[in-house]
């Protein structure tokens, strides 16, 4: 269980490091 929550805890951590990088700007891009 400890895993899976260093898992999720470390992609969101990336998705912080990396906001303009990836999947937010573009998600966001799209759903406007």
């Amino acid at each position: 269980m400890y895993a899976l929550a260093e898992r999720i805890s470390d992609k969101v951590a990336r998705r912080a490091s990396m906001p303009e990088n990836g999947h937010l700007s573009g998600n966001r891009r799209k759903k406007s």
